[in-house]
């Protein structure tokens, strides 16, 4: 032991000796010395990526530099549990998106099923947490500050247009339910799937197997708004169908050229009743796998708007030379069809359905109060929703300045509601349609999309 620890001090030594000779000399250190960061994520990426890199280690000083040269949205650093997709069906969380700006956290979406309420909003950005500013901190340190238990509660001072407002949020327990089932009149039966995750397909399966028992007469597997998840999960719920012995999903990749099939279950018989895959312009990923595979090998039909186009697949690194704990996701490769068939370009659909109705309309956002004359042009949403409420005057549309009519019919609906009657788009009106707005939007009966689909697959013959 005693040899052995010598000749580690001795080779050190010489090590330290070479470094201070060479940091006097006009010599280039190898980046594996200077900038380990920077050697570790250009080797991986030199390594298996999917494309050759066009541009050498010398040329990148950082490692955003070496991301931003490959200009591919899916393939990125993240910190752990920041971008994971979720293994079981609940998490701890308070259920809010963010987006870092300079003067705080932009909430960009929201989890209806965090139980939110009215303490927090699309569109907000958090300034305060528990006191602490936010506009010098680095995001990091923002998100730090929402960390804790089960339990723990944050006070919010937030910017909400040109309010300013204080609430409170907590960390709880909020369910994913990324698979959620129902019969519709004329059994017909419908299964949503939000994302792919850990025990998506064991859930599907089991929703599937309910609403079997009652004897269905369709089936819509709704896969809009859903950006993918875990090949796993995408492909049990495949094998609930696929029939034949062909791969269902080939996985190519590049770095050694390997291909993987998945394949169903050879032994399955088609199912007697008619199924559509719905999907729109977010289905993504593994929700084209799931709508390329039922059109290819079960020939049932997809329905409602062109799909993403996410042709390739990312796998993850785990950094070691990084300042902090860091993950590497990379794309790594291309996947096909059971016909060998790409997506690029999107899936475009059997039957186009568009959204249409309140749920078509970009979600409502306080910014200011509108008065008599100001322009209205980006408040479509919020005229909409005043005329779906408001029902004693006629409906207004198209309009681009808040006019006398509008007004009128703003003066009627907050005397109803008991609000204050000023005619005007204020704070107290706008947030109580978008609290209106939010308790439609997720409602069958407001998704027309949906309810063209059911009519669809009512009148369906084979």
């Amino acid at each position: 032991m005693d040899l052995v620890k010598s000749k580690r001090v001795f080779l050190t030594l010489i090590l330290s000796l070479l470094l201070g000779f060479l940091s006097g000399c006009d010599i280039e250190l190898p980046t594996f010395l200077t900038k380990p960061d920077v050697y570790e994520v250009y080797t991986l990426l030199d390594k298996y990526y999917y494309k050759d890199l066009d541009f050498k280690i010398n040329e990148v000083n950082t490692v955003d530099e070496i991301i931003e040269r490959l200009n591919d949205p899916y393939t990125y650093l993240y910190v752990p549990n920041t971008r994971t997709i979720e293994l079981d069906e609940s998490y701890y969380g308070i259920g809010i998106s963010i987006m870092d700006l300079p003067e705080g956290l932009l909430i960009s979406d929201t989890n209806p099923l965090a139980r939110l309420e009215k303490s927090i909003y699309i569109g907000d950005i958090i300034q305060e947490i528990d006191g602490t500013a936010l506009t010098d901190l680095t995001y990091d340190e923002r998100i730090a500050l929402l960390y804790g238990d089960l339990g723990t509660t944050f006070n919010l001072k937030v910017k909400r247009g040109d309010q300013t407002v204080e609430t409170t949020v907590s960390i709880k327990e909020i369910p994913l339910n990324s698979v959620t089932s129902t019969m519709f009149e004329d059994r017909i039966a419908y299964i949503d799937i939000n994302r792919f995750a850990g025990k998506t397909g064991m859930a599907f399966r089991t929703e599937l197997a309910k609403l079997e028992a009652e004897n269905p007469a369709g089936l819509i597997i709704d896969v809009r708004n859903n950006g993918g998840g875990y090949l796993t999960a995408v492909v049990d719920i495949i094998s609930n169908f696929a029939t034949g012995s062909d791969p269902v999903v080939t996985m190519h990749r590049i770095y050694d050229d390997l291909k993987t099939p998945y394949y169903g279950v050879a032994e399955n018989v088609k199912k007697t009743y008619p199924i559509v895959v719905l999907m729109n312009e977010h289905s993504a990923s593994a929700s084209e796998v799931l709508a390329i595979a039922m059109r290819e090998n079960g020939n049932y039909p997809l329905v409602g708007m062109k799909t993403y186009g996410k042709f390739v697949y990312q796998t993850t690194f785990v950094l070691q030379r990084q300042s902090k704990e860091l993950y590497l996701n990379m794309t790594e490769g291309y996947w096909y069809s059971p016909n060998n068939n790409t997506v690029e370009g999107g899936i475009i659909p059997d039957v186009n359905i568009i959204q249409s109705g309140i749920v078509a309309y970009p979600y409502p956002i306080y910014k200011s109060e509108i008065t008599l004359n100001q322009s209205v042009e980006t408040e479509q949403t919020i005229i909409e929703l005043l005329n779906l409420l408001e029902d004693t005057l006629p409906d207004r549309g198209n309009l681009s300045v808040l006019d006398s009519d509008l007004e009128a019919k703003i003066r009627a609906f907050q005397s109803a509601n008991n609000l204050s009657v000023t005619g005007s788009f204020n704070y107290e009106t706008i947030m109580f349609l978008i609290d209106y707005y939010r308790s439609i939007v997720v409602l069958p009966s407001y998704d027309n999309q949906l309810q063209q689909t059911i009519t669809y697959l009512v009148n369906y013959e084979s």
